[in-house]
Formats: C-alpha cells, structure tokens, sequence
C-alpha cells in the first residue's frame, strides 16, 4: 500500500536528482529557482459572496425537459440508448 505523498516525494527527488545532473548544480538550487519563478497564489475578487467577479451564476449552454424521453433521444441519443 502506497502512503499519501509518497509518490510526490519520488517525483521531486527525481527532478531534483535531473537538474542536478543537467546543470551541474546541487538539487537545492533547482528547489529555489523553482521557488522564485512560481508566481504567487492570487484569490480571485469576489462578490463577497465567494462568487468570482464576471463569473454567472446561471447555469450555460440551453435547457430542456431532462424527463422527456424523445427530447432526450433528439439531443444525446447515444446517451439515451443506453438507458433505453
């Protein structure tokens, strides 16, 4: 069984273990270029009600009936062949 994170910890150490045999420098390097060149997390502007600015809060594209069986066929009939 696999612990949470272990394939995380792998991962940095392979890519530590790659700049350093690309570069020639130490792993430590990589982990602060890394560190420098992420930008900083930004939260989104909210309405104040956590909904982003701009972003709707209907649902998009067009809605219909989800109960009527022949609209359904009409507009995913290979979903609703598979219920049928």
């Amino acid at each position: 069984m696999r612990r949470p994170g272990t394939h995380v910890t792998v991962h940095c150490r392979l890519v530590g273990d790659a700049w350093t045999r690309a570069t020639g420098r130490d792993d430590e390097d990589y982990y602060e270029a890394r560190e420098t060149a992420a930008p900083p997390a930004a939260e989104p502007d909210t309405d104040g009600g956590g909904t982003p600015v701009g972003a709707s809060t209907r649902p998009a594209g067009e809605s219909w009936d989800f109960d009527d069986e022949d609209e359904n066929r009409r507009r995913l009939p290979r979903l609703a062949a598979l219920f049928s």
